[in-house]
């Protein structure tokens, strides 16, 4: 299947190209895209695409969420401030 992941919030945005497709195969989760993202990525990397929440297709999901062809996937880093 092919999904599209677009990342949002500094510095996940300087983790990848603003839209990458992925050919998955059936079944695939969120928290598996992630691992699969994270594949050669330094540690710190890793850590911060840990803290991530996702939406697909404009919905918040959690990290077991199963995805399907055709899925945008939304990888934002939490905002915070005061």
């Amino acid at each position: 299947m092919q999904i599209w992941v677009k990342y949002f919030g500094a510095p996940i945005a300087n983790l990848g190209p603003k839209a990458t497709g992925f050919k998955l195969p059936p079944n695939t989760t969120i928290l598996q895209l992630l691992h699969l993202i994270g594949e050669g990525m330094k540690e710190k990397e890793k850590k911060l695409l840990a803290m991530t929440s996702c939406m697909v297709n404009g919905s918040h999901v959690g990290k077991h969420y199963v995805l399907e062809d055709g899925d945008e996937v939304y990888i934002l880093y939490p905002v915070s401030g005061g």
